[in-house]
């Protein structure tokens, strides 16, 4: 257990088919948020799936303001299922999409959804970008989709919640600090789940790819060590595991399906 949240500490690698929001009365904080949905497409209609989902993607999701990107899960239980992330949204966009009179929604459910078997439901995710880094500016308005990401997602306990963002704090204080090439970030979940339950993403394009750090001379623990105390990393890998619901741990890889994407 202690080798699993060591490499999380250094690493950091994030059914019902009408399942839907009513958004009109939701009050949000300021922030970034991605609203995520897995789908499964029926036996022998995967590629049917495919063209009718990457179809209405170009038609209705192809532009910085409303993009949705597809990944398609390599690992774990969920294998073949296809991730599909809507970028930034607003819940103005999210309003309009459920409105009864949405093309979007009206072309999706008649060409779509017949090609499914089953979704998992949308989840509306906060990006904690305190708690990020390198993680594309949304106010770029340039859409940068990876070709992986490794996908960690788990729930804390109430007893556990303090020390949880204690910890994360700290890790991602070092992981800013010593000038880690790496691109993650920590969500959180707004609506559609556990308000617990938090999802660590690290974006990469190399299957090889480890993160760089500016000081090649000393280990993460080392690093983590020296600013916050002997033995330190030792002690917070135990709280941080103790925080963690262990029956909720879940780790995925995906895959960038660029014919499903915008920007493609």
């Amino acid at each position: 257990m202690k080798k699993f949240i060591t490499l999380a500490l250094i690493s950091l690698i994030t059914s019902n088919l009408n399942a839907q929001f009513d958004a009109t009365n939701m009050t949000f904080s300021n922030g970034e948020r991605y609203i995520m949905n897995k789908w499964t497409p029926k036996n022998g209609m995967t590629s049917d799936f495919m063209k009718a989902a990457g179809k209405k993607t170009k038609m209705f999701n192809n532009s910085s303001e409303n993009a949705i990107v597809t990944y398609q899960v390599l690992n774990g239980t969920d294998t073949g299922q296809f991730l599909r992330i809507n970028l930034y949204a607003s819940i103005e966009n999210f309003v309009g999409y459920n409105s009864n009179n949405s093309e979007e929604r009206e072309y999706w459910e008649k060409n779509v959804v017949p090609l499914t078997e089953s979704n998992d439901g949308p989840t509306i995710w906060r990006r904690l970008s305190s708690l990020s880094n390198n993680w594309p500016n949304p106010n770029d308005g340039v859409i940068e989709p990876s070709k992986y990401m490794v996908v960690d997602t788990y729930t804390v306990s109430s007893e556990g919640y303090a020390d949880h963002r204690e910890i994360i704090g700290k890790i991602y204080t070092i992981i800013k600090d010593r000038g880690s090439s790496a691109k993650t970030s920590l969500f959180k979940v707004e609506s559609g789940g556990n308000p617990n339950t938090y999802m660590r993403v690290r974006m990469f394009d190399d299957p090889n790819e480890r993160a760089q750090w500016a000081d090649q001379e000393r280990t993460f623990e080392q690093m983590y060590n020296q600013r916050y105390g002997y033995r330190s990393f030792e002690k917070d890998s135990q709280m941080l595991n103790k925080s963690i619901m262990s029956w909720s741990k879940t780790s995925e890889i995906v895959m960038f399906v660029p014919s499903m994407s915008a920007g493609n």
